[in-house]
C-alpha cells in the first residue's frame, strides 16, 4: 500500500533548501523550485507570509503583485499579508481577487507616508478585513476623513479578535466622534488584544456605536500615552480579565496617575512600562506600588533612564512587595558612560538576589 506522506515535506529540510534566499524576496519568489515534491510546502514557505510594504522598487512591486493576483493557488496560501496602501490604490488586479485569499489571518495595511488612503484603497481594506477568516488587523495609514474610517468596518470580519491602532490619522483632528453613524453590527465583536500607538486620532472611535468591537475581554492591552481610555466604561470590566498590559508613560506627563490604579487588575501576568525620563520612572514607581496585595505578577519589564537613586528606589519597593509569583524582571536602561551593566546591577541588589533580575542596554 502506497503511503500518503511525502517524504520531502519536512518543514527544516524546506527552510534550509530556500531560507538562504531570504534577503532577496523577490528572487525567492520568482525562483524555480528544487523538486517536484516540494512544490506544495516550498510555495507554503515562500508565501504564507507575504510582504508588499516597501516603497523601494514600486514598479517592480506593482507587477509582482499582478502576477501573484492571477495564481489562485498561490493567494490561497498567505496567512498573513503586509501591503502599503499604495498599492492597493495602484492594483486594480489585486483588489478583484481579494475573496480568493481564503486562508487569510492576519492583514497588516501601511502607508503612513501616503497623504490619505484613495478610495480604491478603502474599498479594498474593507475588503481585506471582511474576509471571514481574518483575526488580525494592523492599521499604520492615514484617512481623508473620520467617515472614510469608519466605512471599512462596515461588514467587517465576526473572528476579528486582535486589533492595532498604529497612530492612524485623519484629516479632522476635532471631528466630533460622538456624533458618528452607528453601524449595524449582529453584536459587538470580543477582542482578545488591543494595541494603540502614540499620537492616534482615532481613539474616541473606541467608545461609539460605529465601533464594532467590545472590550469587556481583553486579554492583552498596549497603549501609548491613552491610558485615560481605562475611566472609559467599555474598558472597566477589562481591568478584571487583563493579563498582559504594556504601558509608554509621556514626559512631560499628561496623565492624572489615579487613572492608573493596578488594583483591579487581579489577573495580570505580565507588565511592561517603558519610562524614558526620570519624571517618567518616577510615575512608573507610582504606579507598580498600585499593584494589589494578591498579585499574579510573574513578568515585569521595563525600559527606562539609567539613575542610580530611583532605581534603588524602584529595587526596595518590589522587595517589600508580596509578590510571591514574580519570577522575571527585565529592567532595560539607556546606555550611560560611565556606567556599565554590573554597576546597574548593583543599584537592584534585593532583585539581584531573588535571582529574578536580567540588566541590559537598549539599543541606541
Amino acid at each position: 500500500m502506497t503511503s500518503n506522506i511525502n517524504p520531502f515535506d519536512v518543514p527544516e529540510l524546506v527552510e534550509y533548501c530556500v531560507d538562504f534566499l531570504h534577503d532577496s524576496r523577490p528572487d525567492l519568489e520568482a525562483c524555480a523550485l528544487v523538486s517536484r515534491a516540494w512544490v506544495y510546502a516550498s510555495q507554503y514557505h515562500i508565501f504564507s507570509t507575504t510582504s508588499w510594504e516597501s516603497m523601494l522598487n514600486q514598479h517592480q512591486q506593482i507587477s509582482r503583485i499582478s502576477e501573484i493576483s492571477a495564481l489562485p493557488h498561490i493567494l490561497a496560501l498567505i496567512s498573513r499579508l503586509e501591503i502599503n496602501v499604495y498599492y492597493l490604490g495602484q492594483s486594480d488586479s489585486f483588489s478583484g481577487v481579494i475573496s480568493w485569499l481564503t486562508r487569510l489571518k492576519a492583514v497588516r495595511i501601511s502607508g503612513n507616508s501616503v497623504p490619505s488612503t484613495p478610495q480604491i484603497a478603502l474599498v479594498a481594506i474593507r475588503a481585506l478585513i471582511g474576509l471571514p477568516t481574518v483575526e488580525c488587523v494592523e492599521l499604520y495609514c492615514s484617512f481623508e476623513s473620520p467617515a472614510a474610517f469608519i466605512q471599512i468596518w462596515d461588514g467587517c470580519s465576526e473572528n476579528i479578535r486582535h486589533l492595532f491602532l498604529g497612530n492612524i490619522r485623519v484629516k479632522d483632528s476635532e471631528y466630533d466622534w460622538v456624533s458618528s453613524p452607528a453601524l449595524k453590527f449582529r453584536r459587538k465583536l470580543a477582542l482578545d488584544s488591543l494595541y494603540i500607538s502614540y499620537g492616534n486620532f482615532v481613539t474616541p472611535w473606541l467608545v461609539t456605536d460605529a465601533c464594532p468591537f467590545d472590550f469587556s475581554h481583553l486579554t492583552t492591552l498596549s497603549v501609548c500615552e491613552h491610558v485615560h481610555i481605562l475611566r472609559w466604561r467599555v474598558f472597566s470590566r477589562a481591568q478584571l480579565t487583563l493579563k498582559r498590559f504594556r504601558i509608554w508613560l509621556s514626559e512631560p506627563p499628561t496623565l492624572s496617575l489615579d487613572i492608573l490604579d493596578l488594583g483591579p487588575f487581579k489577573q495580570l501576568q505580565h507588565l511592561t512600562i517603558i519610562a524614558r525620563s526620570v519624571t517618567s520612572l518616577r510615575m512608573a514607581i507610582i504606579v507598580l506600588s498600585s499593584l494589589p496585595t494578591d498579585s499574579r505578577l510573574t513578568s515585569l519589564e521595563i525600559e527606562c533612564v539609567s539613575r542610580r537613586e530611583t532605581l534603588s528606589h524602584l529595587d526596595d519597593l518590589l522587595f517589600g512587595m508580596p509578590l510571591s509569583e514574580l519570577q522575571k524582571v527585565n529592567i532595560s536602561i539607556e546606555p550611560r558612560w560611565p556606567t556599565t551593566l554590573e554597576e546597574a546591577e548593583s543599584w537592584l541588589p534585593n532583585l539581584f538576589a531573588r535571582e529574578v533580575l536580567t540588566v541590559r542596554f537598549l539599543d541606541k
